[in-house]
């Protein structure tokens, strides 16, 4: 999948909306802190379906992506060879 091309202004927008939508929305309650919200909404926009993360909490979903912590599963756990 080719990514779409944006102007500094659309991606900064994007950007910012993703970040809005993981630190405020109260339905999910997803309530991240602001530094915590930016490597979602990274991880999201890069399509990644793993976090890997002792910081959050393990097996918590944000959307498509899953938090995994590398210091509780084996790396063939979460889909890694090595």
């Amino acid at each position: 999948m080719e990514a779409k091309k944006l102007s500094p202004s659309q991606w900064a927008t994007e950007r910012i909306a993703s970040i809005n939508y993981y630190t405020y929305r109260p339905k999910k309650k997803a309530q991240l802190y602001f530094w915590d919200s930016l490597i979602v909404a990274a991880a999201e926009r890069a399509g990644c379906a793993r976090l890997l993360s002792e910081d959050f909490e393990d097996g918590r979903s944000f959307e498509a992506v899953t938090v995994v912590n590398p210091f509780v599963h084996t790396p063939d756990e979460f889909g890694l060879r090595i």
